[in-house]
């Protein structure tokens, strides 16, 4: 195995529609990231080709050339057809497909497309420059060995990391649960209950009422963007939707645009605000804490500014807690995208206790919150470190660094 021999000799590329007849097409997102396997949404119904489609058999194998560190790839098991941002590979004689589809997902493959890559934010390689790629081919019996041996190995690890992305889901769910169960009273008795008149919460404690959202907090829009604001000499950096996740402000990438005077007087963020997204999933909300010195808000976003002592952190859990159970999907036209407007979002009307009893159900949430993070992280580690442990079977398999007997 010590003889490399380049990519081209190993396989042909594919580029042409040699069967008119309509086939499912498969593109980038169809593939999952690192496991060399279709997602289940992947489509089904055949479409007729289209320029730059390239037929695929069983057994041929697509990589990802676009943003190839994404390391998607698929043995095909059926006849599609792959898109422009996937390179089809046929293996040529003697090349085992299930072989060339762990090889493309070997460190030193997709070591090599990133290198041979163009492109700062949309880096894409080619098979130009991918059939230079060498690799030591071993013989047809010992790519069995190393496929049997992959097989099992990977079918483990892909075992326990579903098994850790369900306790991650159910530890999601409990947290939900105990959002829904707080912002409802869920431990007053049946006795000393009422109904809510809300649709999406059968009752609420005697003593608590729903307000509508304009009673406690000063509603409003952000600065629509334009050509005139984008072109604008004044720059000043504002929040978009994809800035706003549940409970956290992500500002690795703050857009910024023109913003007058008068603009930076209605616009301008301060600590307590609470942001709302309007379209995307609507109703994620998140808290500003003057994170940046001076920050504004696009008309993605909603900013509801307390009136007098106001809890916008029990507001948030309000959101949370409806979002949850689909109170905003319901409210906008599915067949494009769902948006709250402001008139609605002023009137919707949330469970809402006494100002002590919201504080003691935001202590509650914050410190169930935190654990949940906490659990959270420690999952998604061990679910990184499952990923490399697969990742470097594989590249170790292929490569040789483990010799695996041919009669395993």
């Amino acid at each position: 195995m010590s003889e490399l021999t380049p990519l081209k000799h190993v396989a042909c590329l594919k580029t042409q529609v040699i069967d008119p007849s309509p086939r499912p097409l498969i593109a980038l997102e169809h593939l999952q990231s690192g496991t060399g396997a279709l997602r289940p949404d992947a489509p089904e119904d055949p479409v007729a080709p289209t320029p730059g489609v390239a037929d695929v058999a069983p057994g041929d194998v697509l990589f990802g050339k676009l943003r190839p560190y994404l390391a998607k790839s698929w043995v095909a098991d059926r006849r599609v057809r792959a898109s422009t941002e996937l390179l089809c590979l046929h293996p040529l004689p003697g090349i085992d497909s299930r072989w060339l589809g762990y090889l493309v997902n070997s460190g030193p493959f997709i070591d090599w497309a990133v290198a041979t890559s163009d492109g700062a934010k949309m880096p894409r390689t080619s098979w130009e420059r991918m059939n230079a790629f060498r690799i030591a081919v071993p013989s047809t019996a010992r790519q069995c060995a190393i496929i049997d041996y992959l097989d099992r190995e990977t079918t483990r690890i892909d075992a326990f990391v579903d098994a850790k992305k369900r306790l991650a889901a159910l530890v999601q769910e409990r947290f939900h649960a105990a959002i829904f169960h707080e912002i409802t009273g869920g431990d007053t008795t049946a006795s000393d209950r009422k109904g809510s008149g809300l649709e999406w919460v059968e009752s609420i404690p005697v003593h608590w009422a729903t307000p509508p959202v304009t009673a406690n907090f000063e509603v409003h829009l952000g600065k629509m963007l334009n050509p005139a604001a984008s072109a604008g000499v004044d720059h000043r950096p504002y929040l978009r939707n994809i800035n706003v996740q549940w409970d956290r402000l992500d500002l690795d990438d703050v857009a910024t645009m023109h913003f007058g005077l008068n603009d930076r007087r209605i616009y301008a963020l301060r600590a307590g605000d609470l942001l709302v997204c309007e379209g995307g999933e609507v109703g994620r909300a998140a808290i500003w804490h003057d994170e940046l010195r001076e920050c504004y808000f696009q008309k993605a976003l909603h900013r509801l500014r307390p009136k007098g002592k106001a809890n916008p952190r029990y507001l948030l859990y309000c959101l949370w807690g409806a979002a949850n159970h689909g109170v905003f999907a319901v409210e906008g036209n599915l067949s494009t995208i769902v948006h709250l407007t402001r008139e609605q979002l002023m009137a919707h009307r949330f469970p809402w206790p006494p100002a002590q009893r919201q504080r003691e159900i935001v202590a509650c949430l914050d410190a169930l919150g935190e654990s949940t993070r906490v659990t959270f992280t420690r999952i998604e580690r061990q679910i990184d470190l499952l990923e490399e442990r697969r990742r470097g079977l594989i590249t170790a398999a292929i490569t040789g660094q483990i010799v695996i007997p041919e009669d395993l």
